[in-house]
């Protein structure tokens, strides 16, 4: 059985994902990330609003192969929907198997310049 919590703290580690940034792009006090980090009880609806920002987070920066801006959280969340629409326009024939193919698939988005 996987440990959901202990995988969320090492990707936060490992990625560097700032902390208040975090927060705020899941609506909590930077204190409750934390105490997540410390393992300290939250409530499950906190637990999985960092769990799943935490995913996404390294779902965009895995994908990209860069670390983008998590200050401007409404523009993170279009950048994770046109990931997302990608992947799965790419799906039926092969994934996106470099940061290369999706920065061309975002270029026809015309997400990046």
């Amino acid at each position: 059985m996987r440990n959901t919590r202990q995988e969320t703290k090492n990707a936060i580690r490992v990625l560097d994902i700032p902390k208040i940034q975090l927060a705020r792009m899941v609506g909590l006090e930077p204190s409750r990330i934390s105490e997540y980090i410390r393992d300290k009880s939250l409530t499950a609806d906190k637990t999985e609003k960092i769990e799943n920002a935490v995913r996404q987070i390294a779902k965009v920066w895995t994908s990209l192969g860069i670390r983008t801006d998590l200050s401007d959280v409404e523009g993170f969340g279009k950048l994770l929907a046109h990931i997302n629409h990608c992947q799965t326009e790419n799906s039926s024939t092969k994934p996106p198997d470099s940061p290369v193919r999706l920065a061309r698939a975002l270029k026809r988005w015309r997400l990046v310049h």
